[in-house]
């Protein structure tokens, strides 16, 4: 016989409830929210319509605390006061957001305490890597930062720099002249 629910519990509905509507186990509940690819497209309907019906949600923090990742990339970024950086964001953001992640926004302004900060965001788990938009902040950041913590470093990257997205100058020079010499421009 099942234990009585408690008071909390018969607030918040439970991954329990929505298994044993859908008629699956709770594993398969949990697989079919977390990793919907992973089941059958009848059972994760069921469990989604269960999940619907019950205002089921899925607990993020619990999740983070049991996979030990928070789901969230830090983007330091000095200012706004340069039109370029809105766009890079905006990127950065949309890609994340496809593959499961949130952003967590920090402008450094080049400021140590703010980027001391923003460090202890990442020294304590509160996300799993590091997007880097102001070189400067590269070499406080990699001898701050405790354990293998995945870092990017955008645009200007101080040498050494492992892992860098930089924009081919030359290139675009190149590109852009093209295109006004093919306008008719000289």
């Amino acid at each position: 016989m099942e234990k009585p629910a408690t008071a909390s519990q018969l607030l918040r509905p439970r991954l329990v409830d929505v298994a044993r509507l859908a008629g699956v186990s709770t594993a398969t509940a949990s697989r079919a929210l977390s990793n919907p690819d992973l089941v059958a497209v009848s059972t994760r309907k069921a469990v989604q319509a269960a999940a619907e019906n019950f205002g089921y949600k899925v607990n993020l923090v619990a999740r983070s605390l049991r996979k030990q990742c928070s789901q969230a990339i830090l983007v330091l970024i000095p200012a706004l006061d340069n039109q370029f950086y809105p766009e890079i964001f905006h990127g950065i953001e949309a890609g994340a957001h496809r593959r499961g992640y949130a952003i967590v926004l920090g402008f450094t302004s080049r400021d140590h305490w703010r980027e001391q900060t923003y460090l202890e965001i990442l020294n304590s788990r509160r996300a799993d890597g590091l997007i880097i938009v102001d070189p400067q902040v590269r070499k406080q950041v990699e001898s701050g930062a405790r354990g293998p913590v995945p870092i990017v470093q955008l645009l200007d990257a101080p040498a050494g720099a492992a892992a860098t997205v930089r924009i081919d100058d030359a290139a675009a020079a190149a590109e852009v002249t093209r295109h006004l010499i093919g306008l008719g421009h000289r």
